[in-house]
This record gives structure tokens, sequence and C-alpha cells, in this order.
């Protein structure tokens, strides 16, 4: 499961650059605009709330327990993904598609780490 959702999240970072780019103006616009601020606040806080109901669907369906928050694992996905459009599109060479995969993949892993298993430890 967590492959499939690295390889969506994936594509729509790596084939959608140009809502990238204007993602990247609005928030450096935020940053000095007032009224800017006030309308990309709560678009930015429901895409953190989508991604936390999407982690809890997950863990429900799958079983897996998350090793943070829900809040706190969306924050960290919301700003991973942030950082890997402004990345793939200041060097998209480098931080190709399989580049961002793997990060997904990893820090997803570790977000939504299998359940323990059943079988006693061994020695």
């Amino acid at each position: 499961m967590i492959g499939r959702v690295a390889s969506l999240v994936t594509r729509r970072i790596v084939e959608g650059c140009g809502s990238g780019h204007l993602g990247l103006e609005f928030a450096a616009r935020a940053g000095r605009d007032e009224h800017t601020r006030q309308v990309l606040t709560p678009m930015r806080r429901d895409q953190r709330e989508g991604a936390a109901r999407s982690i809890a669907e997950v863990a429900e369906r799958t079983g897996v327990r998350p090793a943070v928050d829900l809040h706190q694992a969306a924050l960290i996905l919301h700003c991973l993904t942030n950082g890997l459009v402004n990345e793939h599109i200041a060097n998209p060479e480098a931080v190709d598609a399989e580049a961002v995969e793997r990060a997904l993949t990893a820090v997803l892993t570790c977000l939504l780490p299998p359940p323990p298993s059943d079988d006693p430890p061994r020695s």
C-alpha cells in the first residue's frame, strides 16, 4: 500500500510542476501580504486535514498504528511534499521521480510501520 501511495504522490509532484510553481508564489507572497496569508492559511490547513484523514484511512484498512499523532504525521507529509515539489522544480535532474518516490516511501514507512508480528522474538 505504501508503494502505491508513494507512486501516486510522486506522479502528482513530478507531473504537476505548474501547480508547484503557483504554490511557491503564493507561499512567498503570503509571507509579505496579510490578505494572501488569510486565503492561503485555511487552504493549507485543509490540505493537512485531508492528509490526516488519508493516514487514518490507511491505518484502519491495514491495521497499522501510526508512529506519531495523525496531525503530526499530516504535517510531516505536507511539509515533505511541499519540499519535494520545491526541490524538483529547482533541480529536476537530481530530484527526479525516483528520488521523490524513495523519499516518500522512506517517510511513509517510518510513519506507518508494519504491525508487530505475533511471532515470539528469535534468540
